[in-house]
């Protein structure tokens, strides 16, 4: 089921939570297809990181949850436009590209 902006913040904070480390450790991203840019663009491990993704209710709600989520310390990058509705978070790791 789709995410308004609170379930999004919501799910990233406890998911950080439950795996561990400090919200600069984490980038959270926007995509139209957050599988590619989880594992091909960002070089996420699907086996061995830690990573979720998910689809917001609208770009409106995805927009205020990513602003929100950078400014509560997580590393990523607010796109200027949304080309989709996908969002993911990952753990960074040296084998991830950000």
């Amino acid at each position: 089921m789709a995410k308004d902006e609170k379930e999004i913040v919501e799910m990233i904070v406890k998911y950080n939570a439950h795996k561990g480390g400090a919200k600069g450790e984490w980038y959270v991203g926007a995509a139209k297809d957050p599988k590619k840019d989880l594992f091909k663009t960002h070089g996420v491990i699907k086996e061995k990181d830690f990573w979720v993704y998910d689809f917001a209710v609208d770009v409106q709600e995805l927009g205020r949850a990513m602003d929100k989520l950078l400014m509560m310390g997580y590393d990523g990058e607010a796109p200027k436009a949304y080309d989709g509705l996908g969002f993911y978070v990952y753990q960074k790791r040296q084998h991830t590209k950000e």
